[in-house]
């Protein structure tokens, strides 16, 4: 992982060599989904310098971060099929209320409810793989959706996060019980 700075703020980008180091050239980055990604000039290596081909870093190797509020959470029985190899930033919250079920092996948030929450919970960075498994998991588009909220932290204070909502009216939505701590 290598983080670097723009005039966008500081990111990251994962890279899988193990020796030589990565050069970046100022102005060769990219913007994706409000998050800014150094796009690599070239690698030097031991055995000396080659091409990277920019199109490959632009897909795999954007972060992004995700809210998790549910069975993906550290204590929680999905973390470590899909998480544990992700970086782990800090428990955080919503900033705004939202509506937070129980379904019972699982939790959901919901965009409208009688009874909105600031919801609890982890944020992570995870590559666009890891994004790919966790839209897999959460039955996109059928079961969840996944959109931009603005999460609160601490150490980073307000950013915007992927989040699963239910796709509401897949079923009866008056029996879904509410989680009015905010905590699953």
């Amino acid at each position: 992982m290598v983080q670097f700075h723009s005039s966008s703020g500081w990111g990251r980008v994962r890279f899988p060599l193990s020796i030589g180091c990565i050069r970046f050239d100022p102005g060769s980055y990219i913007l994706d989904g409000g998050y800014g990604v150094v796009v690599a000039y070239e690698i030097v290596n031991l055995m000396g310098r080659f091409q990277i081909p920019l199109v490959a870093l632009r897909k795999r190797y954007i972060m992004n971060k995700v809210f998790v509020y549910g069975t993906l959470k550290r204590d929680r029985g999905n973390w470590d099929k899909f998480l544990q190899d992700s970086q782990f930033i800090e428990k955080c919250e919503t900033l705004n209320k939202w509506g937070f079920v129980d379904l019972g092996p699982f939790p959901a948030m919901i965009e409208d409810s009688d009874s909105p929450v600031i919801v609890h919970g982890e944020l992570y960075e995870v590559d666009n793989d890891a994004l790919e498994l966790l839209d897999f998991l959460e039955g996109i588009p059928h079961l969840y959706t996944r959109k931009n909220i603005v999460i609160k932290t601490k150490s980073l204070g307000e950013v915007i996060a992927n989040v699963y909502f239910l796709v509401q009216h897949c079923g009866d939505d008056a029996n879904l019980v509410s989680i009015e701590s905010g905590e699953w």
